[in-house]
Order: structure tokens, then C-alpha cells, then sequence
């Protein structure tokens, strides 16, 4: 596989992303930092920092908590986009030779996978060519790439013509009022091209790209029974535990950028596009972290079984043993013999408590907790806004239709 840096072909990214985790994380932030303060200080000079006094109904730039999640959900999901492409090959490659941090790994997911009978140069060879789209070092693809941001860069600058020319700007906010606060719209469209032109389109590439290689490579090496999952291994997931892990990324990084599409909607009053755009967000973000590994289970659910009914064997044999000689030798051989079953029984229970995805509880944990969250808030919302068809539900008179 080529090296010609951690991102290569991402421009931007290769910059403030390629080296070691702290390193990486210090560039990444400097940067987000750097473009902040850029808008500052446009928005210091517009007098658009705070807005407020003389019936002004918009928001300034200080005033506008939605844009610190703006740039907080892009640095997290830029930095973490870093961590998940060490994550894909450090799993599926077996070390990370991809952004130049050469130290070996040992791969879990490997030692769960048979490769032999020639079967690793096949499995790399069709690796290789899913890293290579990822990374953008396949030529078609590259080209793809690079039709699909022209793409979205025609839509950002129809967009940047069309808010002067053609909306009433009568609401003064700081990023929209180009005829009140011409500086505090500029930094505004310089920021969104950064973010949306530059960062928007690798991020959504490496992520839908990682997910649809993780997707088809744990498909393969299952239609080919090359899975050897270890129900008894120390990561409580059968040896998968890293697959767990590198879904877990793939879902922060999406639902990182949901953080200030919900800060959006508490500025402007929860709309009802966001109360379509929610639910179709909540089913996204657990299509990514569950669909890739979904051919996974089959193998999880197939071992598990083989190796409860191989205990269970073993358990029932030691058990008619231990009954028949407790009862010829009962204060010695009961004793020596209660150990083992104890043993097994643990053992069995252990593998039991295996779930049949790649995940331990603490991953299962983390998901839980970060998606609930917001559905939880989504649903308060509805509840009590009073634009929400929930909230609205009684005028429908369904339940007069009913009786």
C-alpha cells in the first residue's frame, strides 16, 4: 500500500492530521481555533459580536451558542476521523503504516480470522482495494471525489449569492444580514466554506467509505467461513472486540454533527423540518454503528452455540463422574472434584454472557447513553412545543373519528 501520508489526497487534512494522536490533536485544534478567532475579530470590527438594544431582534456572534457546537462538533468529528482510519487499518491491516506512526500493532480481529491456505494474500488484496478508495489513492474514485466537492461547492456559492440578493434580511442576525453586517456575513461564508467545501466532503467520504469496506470485508470472511471466533477470549466479544470499536467511531462522528443541528433548533424554535429530520437522523446513526458488522452475528451466534453445548458436554460428563465416585469415595473425590465443575460452570456462564455482536457491555454502554440522550430530548420536545404534531394531536380529532 502507498504512503504518501496519513490523508494524502485530503489536502487540508494530511496537514493538521498527519503525525502522532497528541500532535495530531494540538494542529487540529490550533486550526478550529484559528478560524474563530478570524471571525472574531470581523465580527469585532462589524460591531456584530453582541446584538441587542433599539428593538434589534437579531443575534450576535457571541450571542450565538449554536456556532460554538458548530465548531466544536467539527473538530471532534475532524480528530476523530483521524482515529478511525487508524482504527480501520490498525484492525483489518494488523498494524498502522498509514500515518507514518510505524510502531506495529497487534490485531485482535487478525488472530480471530484464518488466513491460512493462502487465503491472506486473497484477504489483503481485497483490503487493499477498499483502503485505497478510502484513502483516495484509487484514481476513479479520486475523480468521483473530487465531481462530488465541485458539487457541493456550486451549492455553496449559489447559496452565498442568493441570501444578499434575494432575502429580506430584516432580522440582523450577525451570519445572514449582509446589507446590516457585510463583515459578520463574509466570516460567516468564509467559515462554511472551510468547514463545508474543505472539511464537510473527506469527512463524508472516509466515513461512508469505511463503513460500506467494514460492511463488505466482515461479509466476505464470513461467506468464506473464515471467521475464528474464540468465545472464551478476554474482550468478552469473541476476539472482535476492535469491529465494536470501530463502528463505536463511525457513530461519534455522526452524531457529533447533530450537535448543532439540536443547537439550531432550540435558537429558532424547534421547526418542523427538524421534527422529520430527527427520527431519520436517530435511525442513521444506528444503521452505521450496527449495519457493517451485521454478517459478524451470524459467526458470533454460530460459536456461541458450538461452545455452550461442547461445555455443556463436558459439564454433564464431569457431573455423572463426580455422582458416581463421590458415592464410592465420597470425603476425597467430591472435593477434588467440585473444583472442575465450578470451573466449567464459570466457563459456561462466561460464554453465556457473550453477545452475539462485537461488542462488550462497556461499548453497548457508550452507544446507549450518547443515543438516548438526544432521543430523549427530541421527544420532550414534541411533547411541549407547540408547532408538533404530538402537541397538536387532540385537534386532529382522531379518536372522535374512531367512536
Amino acid at each position: 500500500m502507498r504512503n504518501n501520508g496519513f490523508f494524502g489526497n485530503y489536502f487540508l487534512l494530511n496537514i493538521i492530521l498527519r503525525g502522532e494522536s497528541r500532535q495530531a490533536f494540538i494542529k487540529t485544534a490550533v486550526f478550529f481555533g484559528a478560524v474563530f478567532v478570524f471571525i472574531f475579530i470581523l465580527n469585532y470590527i462589524d460591531g456584530s459580536l453582541i446584538i441587542g438594544g433599539n428593538n434589534a431582534a437579531g443575534i450576535g456572534l457571541i450571542q450565538d451558542y449554536a456556532n460554538y457546537l458548530y465548531f466544536l462538533s467539527f473538530f471532534l468529528s475532524t480528530y476523530l476521523f483521524r482515529n478511525l482510519i487508524i482504527k480501520f487499518v490498525g484492525s483489518f491491516w494488523g498494524g498502522d503504516n498509514v500515518c507514518e506512526v510505524l510502531t506495529q500493532k497487534a490485531s485482535d480481529f487478525l488472530n480471530s480470522v484464518r488466513l491460512q491456505d493462502g487465503y491472506k494474500n486473497e484477504y489483503q488484496d481485497y483490503l487493499l482495494k477498499y483502503t485505497q478508495i478510502i484513502l483516495l489513492q484509487n484514481a476513479k474514485y479520486r475523480r468521483l471525489y473530487y465531481v462530488l466537492q465541485t458539487i457541493i461547492l456550486i451549492v455553496f456559492l449559489g447559496t452565498s449569492l442568493y441570501i444578499p440578493l434575494f432575502t429580506n434580511q430584516v432580522n440582523g442576525n450577525w451570519n445572514f444580514s449582509f446589507s446590516i453586517y457585510p463583515l459578520g456575513f463574509i466570516s460567516n461564508q468564509i467559515k462554511d466554506f472551510i468547514f463545508y467545501v474543505i472539511i464537510i466532503p473527506p469527512l463524508a467520504w472516509g466515513v461512508t467509505s469505511t463503513a460500506i469496506a467494514t460492511t463488505k470485508i466482515c461479509k466476505k470472511l464470513d461467506n468464506d467461513g473464515r471467521f475464528n471466533i474464540r468465545p472464551l477470549s478476554p474482550d468478552k466479544a469473541g476476539g472482535l472486540r476492535q469491529l465494536g470499536g470501530l463502528t463505536l467511531l463511525l457513530f461519534y462522528i455522526v452524531i457529533i454533527q447533530f450537535s448543532h443541528l439540536f443547537a439550531t433548533s432550540l435558537i429558532i424554535g424547534f421547526p418542523a423540518t427538524h421534527q422529520i429530520i430527527y427520527p431519520l437522523y436517530f435511525i442513521f446513526t444506528a444503521f452505521v454503528f450496527f449495519y457493517p458488522i451485521k454478517s459478524v452475528r451470524r459467526s458470533l451466534k454460530e460459536a456461541k452455540s458450538i461452545e455452550l453445548e461442547r461445555l455443556l458436554r463436558l459439564f454433564d460428563y464431569a457431573y455423572q463422574e463426580f455422582k458416581l465416585k463421590s458415592s464410592i469415595d465420597p470425603p476425597n473425590y467430591s472435593k477434588s472434584n467440585l473444583g472442575e465443575l465450578l470451573e466449567l460452570k464459570a466457563l459456561y456462564k462466561q460464554v453465556e454472557d457473550m453477545p452475539i455482536w462485537p461488542f462488550d457491555v462497556d461499548t453497548l454502554i457508550k452507544f446507549s447513553s450518547i443515543f438516548i440522550i438526544p432521543l430523549f430530548v427530541f421527544f420532550i420536545q414534541l411533547l411541549v412545543n407547540a408547532d408538533s404534531i404530538i402537541y397538536n394531536l387532540d385537534k386532529l380529532k382522531i379518536f372522535d373519528t374512531i367512536k
